[in-house]
């Protein structure tokens, strides 16, 4: 059964909510913001082929407790696609074949795997998964790039009147955007108005 916390996504930065959108989100494993997928391993409970790999990592480098790696095909996604950004994973071990993994990160590394490889570290490790969250757990440009491309291979497969009450949920969609720039360009003159007032009683 799919977690719950896979609803959870925030991509109303880039994403229509309301139309095909709802769509492809619902098919990935969230990664951006506060959202962060976790799935567990154990002897008991795991999925063979992702946990024998795991396993085969911390035995080869004994004294490490986590590392960065590619999702597997439907690790933490819910269908496969191939255009889709790559999800990265940040394996952690805190006992001999008892592993959390975090889907962390979607899109080219914003860190730098050429450090990363040359000094793979636990500190190494976690000084990236800090900069992928810093920077939303996912490449906007890619991600949007996706969506965009995604989106219109989409709307090719609607009928007639699914297209058209598409475009009228982004019409109205447009129109809220519209409204909100406008009230966020008030504020900020205000605050730059009120930022050049000075009291009548300061002293210079």
């Amino acid at each position: 059964m799919r977690p719950n916390n896979f609803k959870s996504i925030n991509t109303q930065n880039f994403v229509v909510p309301g139309t095909v959108d709802d769509d492809i989100v619902a098919e990935m494993a969230p990664t951006q913001n506060t959202n962060l997928p976790v799935a567990y391993s154990d002897p008991q409970n795991h999925r063979s082929d992702v946990f024998a790999a795991d396993c085969e990592f911390f035995r080869l480098h004994l004294g490490r407790f986590s590392y960065i790696r590619r999702a597997y095909e439907l690790e933490f996604d819910v269908t496969v696609d191939e255009n889709r950004p790559t999800l990265y994973v940040m394996v952690q071990q805190f006992a001999p074949g008892h592993h959390v993994r975090f889907a962390f990160w979607r899109g080219t590394p914003c860190w730098n795997e050429a450090v990363l490889q040359s000094d793979s570290t636990d500190l190494r490790t976690g000084e990236a998964f800090c900069l992928a969250r810093y920077n939303g757990g996912v490449s906007i440009r890619e991600f949007s790039a996706y969506m965009s491309d995604e989106r219109g291979r989409r709307w090719q497969k609607m009928t007639c009147k699914q297209q058209e009450q598409e475009h009228k949920r982004s019409r109205k969609w447009e129109k809220t955007l519209k409204d909100l720039n406008f009230q966020e360009e008030q504020q900020r003159s205000i605050a730059a108005y009120l930022a050049t007032q000075q009291p009548d009683n300061m002293v210079n």
